[in-house]
């Protein structure tokens, strides 16, 4: 696949392009909506990183690395709400996928500098 390689390599305007044919060529392929999301994320576009991957969630509903995204951009923004929601849906997916969830936003949590 086109993708895995820039990816893997954190070419992100590479995976940007790819997804962007991509999501043209099958529209409603969740994968290629969180591929695209992904690419924005890294290139500094919450907005638009955001908007593809609910746009992944409505082809999908527990696609679990849009949710996962989600989540991260939801801890970094400070914004309880939206994280509460996203850690409702992976608990209906199943405990060990909310446990799993749990350990991904513990690890990206900033040690607080005193």
């Amino acid at each position: 696949m086109r993708i895995v390689m820039p990816f893997q390599n954190n070419r992100w305007l590479d995976v940007q392009k790819v997804a962007m044919d991509w999501v043209v060529d099958q529209p409603k392929n969740a994968e290629a909506w969180y591929y695209l999301g992904a690419s924005f994320q890294h290139l500094g576009d919450m907005a638009n990183a955001i908007q593809n991957y609910k746009k992944a969630l409505s082809f999908h509903q527990l696609h679990p690395a849009s949710l996962s995204a989600l989540a991260l951009i939801a801890q970094s923004q400070g914004d309880s709400v939206a994280l509460s929601k996203i850690k409702s849906q992976v608990k209906g997916i199943s405990h060990e996928a909310l446990e799993g969830l749990n350990d991904i936003l513990s690890a990206n949590q900033s040690p607080v500098n005193h």
